[in-house]
């Protein structure tokens, strides 16, 4: 008998019926950690977080079995406890071939070391542990947790040296030398490896050990709960619900230590995220009288619940917290669907209504609310109300059909997409979509997403899973970026990859945004329609990751639209403008081999758009240098004229003649030339006002602007610059700016209190204003001062009949000269001291004058 040590791990024996070893017995967890028995039938386990839990062990072997149980599981339920054992008896099928696992009697007789070995695997840029890194060692593999340790603490490696090997994997890759490890106790060692996603990852959100190695470390974890956390060993897809003031996380099917069947109901838990979200968020579980994450949505029927669309609708003006419901058979088909709404005080969802087996397919994502509306990214819209919610058949869907079943069309044949009421299932269709990778042309099978608006972007962004990628059916996570929530979303670039295994469903939390750069995103990852070897630990659960928006990678071609014979992208739209016509796509970001497009200078003074230079002022987009190779998938865009008008142009209009070579080249769009981008205009913007052409009252004067953005969409606090030419000049959001003759750039610029910049430029073009009459004696253009009187005689000496003043110059002034006889007093042509004076006494009369 083995001595019974209270730091000793679990012992598990395996013996055949006849009371013989069973070596090489595989045990695998509900979260898939695996261990074998040794040649002698024993198993040390000592996992953090199961040592006092009831843990299911389903039992495989090519030479033993165990009968199936009801529910047809091979396996066994033990109660776990340190320095315990447990006897478990097998069929013996076959005579059993070699076992080369190593002897577990020296950790059963001798427990684990307390001060393991720490191998730490860290971003080679930001220094930072990498999670669900792959280390084979001499025993097998182990994976990093969330901070990136391995704890080895194997009683017959510590004290020997040994290699270690990390394999490419999951968008990370080792690029240095041999790995040699010498493992001593209390020892540490730390090893980079090189990140080939744009997209970091962080840290495993669900599922039991997210910090295992740390905790066996002695190591601070971020979390409350580093190793279990109600009870939780794997969960599927994240949505987020608004919550009492705060937010409540739910997910689908979750698995529990006890029993290869979980919960099916939705399970919930408040999320309290760190100061810093990319270390972590406590979840606060709902649990049940075991401590297992209970039920949220207990909606009667066979089957599985899941639930969709979270939203905030309002019952005669008091808000409901309503959630679409799905009773999913095993084919995956519905056998029921309706609306549930929030208990609150009870914390569970309810069924408020039932509509039956409807097809009404939509994703986790919640609805986008503008307006008095919702708008679910299938194409629906209807009242935010729980009764508007309650009856899908009243919705308006977003379709070019019409009551006939012809297509409505645009003057140019497009077909126009709009919203309509009363639509019939035939009516019922979404434009296609035409994704491709923006680096290779090469079409993207796009599956579910994730679309919110990107305050950093001011535009609408998505994440979401390709079909078919190159190493998985499930698995690779995409970028891309629109002027609408319905796209069109033309060009993306892959964030993340997953080698030979799945992961779906990312959600976007914009709850953990601040100024809106860097985005935390999180998905599902598991072996599901893969691999046949899941992660241990890892498999079944929630990923985070964070991308940061301004990576160059992420800089992908945008709308240029053509409205009324301007070109302008999303930010210089306005209400009332003509519909806009999406001429090509450019990045608005400068990128490798780019020159920039911008105006010389505003349109009331001839001012156009010119490549490579302009007047200052931000570009408005960005072309690939035309000198260079054309990017896959670009066309050229030319620089054409009629003799009277120019322009820039992808297909140059009849009568006009375009340079000899092009100006830059830039990207097609689809065939979907109107979007509907007037309907979506950022609700937060900056509305500098239109652009100025004036003049001098005076030469040298300058001329005065008035600025006023008081009245911007959105900007409720925050911090305002006004800035000319790149200086700022006023903090307040009504002023005047002073502006030479010339032509400048004036720049207004609200920082949201999260620190997000929102800009509007002013071109301004001001021209010479008349010189001031010369009376020779002031300093202020146009006036004329005296301190004697101008009708008396002159005196000796003066006989000009010029004025003077009463004083008598000193020895050595300066008695040749007419005027006051003050050196210091400046002339009507100093400028800018005169200016400022002027800019003073004109500043009350011009105060509520609007640009000239």
């Amino acid at each position: 008998m083995l001595p019974l040590l209270a730091t000793q791990p679990f012992a598990i024996q395996i013996l055949d019926r006849a009371g013989n070893p069973a070596p090489c017995v595989e045990l695998r967890t509900t979260d898939d950690q695996v261990l074998r028995s040794d040649p002698t039938g024993w198993v040390a386990f000592d996992e953090p977080g199961l040592m006092d839990e009831r843990v299911w062990f389903h039992l495989s072997s090519d030479a033993y079995s165990v009968p199936p149980d009801f529910f047809g599981y091979e396996g066994v339920g033990l109660d776990i406890s340190p320095g315990g054992r447990a006897e478990v008896r097998v069929d013996r099928d076959q005579a059993p071939g070699a076992c080369n696992e190593p002897d577990h009697r020296p950790a059963l007789l001798g427990g684990y070391t307390d001060t393991p070995f720490d191998l730490q695997i860290v971003d080679s840029v930001t220094g930072r542990g990498v999670p669900l890194v792959r280390v084979d060692g001499p025993q097998g593999a182990w994976w990093t947790d969330s901070a990136g340790h391995v704890a080895i603490r194997e009683p017959a490696l510590l004290g020997q040296s040994f290699a270690v090997t990390i394999p490419t994997l999951h968008g990370y890759h080792y690029a240095g030398p041999a790995i040699s490890v010498t493992a001593t106790e209390g020892g540490s060692q730390v090893v980079q490896v090189v990140r080939d996603n744009v997209a970091e990852r962080l840290y495993r959100v669900t599922g039991r050990g997210v910090y295992r190695d740390s905790v066996m470390l002695g190591l601070p974890t971020p979390t409350a709960n580093p190793v279990l956390n109600g009870r939780v060993m794997g969960q599927d897809t994240i949505m987020v619900v608004p919550y009492l003031g705060g937010w409540m996380w739910m997910f689908g099917d979750t698995d529990k230590p006890d029993y290869p069947l979980g919960l099916f109901e939705m399970s919930g838990a408040v999320a309290n995220p760190l100061p810093d979200p990319a270390d972590g968020v406590d979840l606060d579980y709902f649990i049940d009288r075991n401590g297992f994450s209970r039920a949220m949505s207990p909606v009667p029927g066979s089957g599985p619940t899941w639930l969709t669309g979270p939203m905030l609708v309002t019952d005669n003006g008091a808000p409901v917290t309503a959630a679409i419901y799905s009773k999913v058979n095993s084919d995956f088909s519905v056998s029921d669907r309706g609306v549930v709404v929030l208990d609150e005080a009870n914390a569970v969802f309810e069924v408020d209504t039932s509509w039956g087996p409807v097809d009404l397919t939509t994703v986790i994502n919640p609805p986008i609310l503008q307006g008095a509306d919702h708008y679910l990214k299938e194409g629906w819209r209807f009242p935010a109300t729980i009764q508007a919610l309650r009856d899908p058949r009243t919705w308006d869907f977003w379709t070019p059909k019409q009551p006939d079943g012809t297509d409505e069309t645009w003057p140019d044949g497009e077909p126009r997409w709009r919203w309509r009421s009363g639509t019939n299932a035939a009516q019922r269709t979404l434009p296609a979509d035409g994704v491709v990778e923006h680096t290779t042309g090469t079409a993207v099978i796009t599956h579910y997403d994730s679309v919110v608006w990107s305050p950093w972007r001011h535009r609408w962004h998505r994440i979401f899973t390709q079909q078919w990628g190159p190493t998985n059916f499930l698995g690779e996570m995409w970028y891309a970026e629109a002027d609408t929530p319905f796209g069109p979303w033309t060009r993306a670039t892959k964030i993340a990859t997953h080698t030979q295994y799945t992961s779906y469903n990312p959600q976007i939390h914009v709850e953990l945004e601040t100024d809106g750069r860097e985005i935390l995103w999180q998905a599902t990852y598991t072996s599901w329609l893969a691999t046949d070897e899941p992660t241990p630990i890892y498999d079944y659960n929630q990923m985070m990751y964070r991308l940061d928006l301004e990576d160059p990678r992420v800089n992908l071609p945008i709308p240029v639209y053509d409205v009324g014979g301007r070109l302008a992208t999303v930010q210089d739209l306005r209400p009332g403008d003509p519909e806009p016509v999406t001429a090509f796509l450019a990045p608005d970001r400068p990128f490798d081999g780019s020159l920039p497009v911008a105006w010389d200078g505003p349109t009331c003074d001839g001012g156009r758009l010119v490549v490579g230079a302009g007047s200052g002022g931000s570009p408005v987009f960005h072309v690939a240098d035309p000198t260079l190779a054309a990017p896959v998938d670009a066309v050229p865009l030319w620089h054409a004229t009629d003799g009277t008008t120019d322009g820039l142009y992808v297909t140059v209009p009849n009568g006009f003649t375009p340079d000899a070579t092009p100006s830059g080249y830039v990207w097609p769009t689809d065939e979907r030339l109107h979007n509907g981008v007037l309907d979506w205009l950022p609700e937060i913007r900056v509305e500098a006002g239109p652009d100025v052409c004036t003049s001098e009252p005076l030469l040298g004067e300058g001329a005065l602007v008035a600025v006023d953005v008081s009245a911007s969409p959105g900007t409720t606090g925050g911090a305002w610059s006004i800035a000319l030419d790149g200086t700022e000049v006023a903090t307040d959001a009504v002023t005047d700016v002073l502006v030479p003759e010339g032509r400048h750039v004036i720049r207004a610029t609200w920082t949201s209190p999260m620190g997000t910049p929102y800009v509007d430029e002013i071109q301004v073009a001001v021209t010479e204003g008349p010189p001031p009459e010369d009376t020779g004696d002031t300093g202020l253009p146009g006036t004329t001062t005296h301190t004697g009187d101008p009708g008396t005689t002159p005196t000796d000496g003066t006989t000009d009949g010029s004025t003077t003043d009463t004083g008598t110059p000193t020895d050595g002034g300066d008695d040749g000269g007419s005027g006051c006889g003050c050196d210091a007093a400046p002339s009507s042509a100093s400028g800018w001291g005169a200016a400022l004076l002027l800019a003073v006494l004109h500043r009350r009369r011009r105060r509520n004058r609007r640009h000239a």
